[in-house]
């Protein structure tokens, strides 16, 4: 579990949702099940995590919550292709680098309570069910940032299309300002542990650090939704929104 560390910068600051969108979110305001479009909701708990939701449920979800709020949508769709409105006011999800800066919260770690790789490894390498406990207990709790649940739930969509090696390819650039993946590819990343993963055992899948690709296309028992952003606007633009999943 031990890489090298890739220096980033943004620019910008930005809200974030402190939890991850949950079914009853996504019942009320798409009045459809993630993953499918019929309006035939399941007889599910509000605060149940979300599961099988696609990128673009994610991508519709951000706009529609956008023109609920009486914001600019953050993104175009036609079709299969989705671009980023520039200036925006509206909803959208977090860049991959903004997922990990918000889920550190200034730690350093591969946890924000500290845990090492190290310690992890000679903790729970030979007992998946003892690294699954601890990991219940601890994700609950609040990172220095009030973010709760990032490591565990559901695997939680970016924007970024994945690449395995685009942080190493950037590093002969020094610190990399505000990065938002490759142009194109097949797979979105996706952050976050899950506890559907490996019965949850998997530390390499719930950490800060960890990273996956992910059909945007298709929905997966693993994957729900994660946290929205709002951007804040900048100085001398006028807005009357605030994050309404933090009331």
């Amino acid at each position: 579990m031990a890489v090298p560390a890739h220096p980033v910068r943004l620019p910008r600051p930005f809200y974030l949702g402190e939890r991850e969108v949950r079914y009853g979110d996504f019942l009320d305001l798409m009045k459809r099940e993630p993953g499918d479009e019929p309006e035939s909701p399941h007889n599910e708990p509000d605060g149940v995590l979300l599961s099988r939701c696609t990128w673009f449920d994610s991508i519709a979800f951000c706009n529609r919550l956008s023109e609920r709020e009486g914001l600019t949508p953050a993104y175009q769709v036609a079709g299969q292709a989705v671009t980023v409105i520039p200036g925006a006011t509206g909803y959208r999800l977090p860049t991959e680098a903004e997922w990990e800066i918000a889920c550190r919260a200034g730690t350093t770690s591969l946890w924000h309570f500290g845990l090492t790789a190290q310690e992890a490894q000679a903790r729970f390498t030979r007992n998946a069910a003892t690294a699954q406990a601890y990991l219940r207990i601890r994700t609950p709790d609040p990172n220095p940032f009030g973010l709760v649940g990032m490591y565990a739930g559901s695997s939680e969509w970016c924007w970024d299309w994945y690449s395995p090696s685009y942080y190493r390819d950037c590093d002969d650039r020094g610190v990399v300002v505000d990065p938002r993946g490759p142009d194109a590819g097949e797979s979105r990343v996706t952050r976050g542990g899950t506890y559907f993963a490996d019965g949850g055992g998997d530390l390499t899948l719930n950490n800060s650090a960890a990273r996956n690709p992910s059909d945007p296309r298709k929905p997966l028992d693993i994957n729900g939704f994660g946290l929205v952003v709002l951007p804040i606007p900048a100085k001398g633009q006028a807005s009357s929104a605030v994050p309404v999943l933090n009331r």
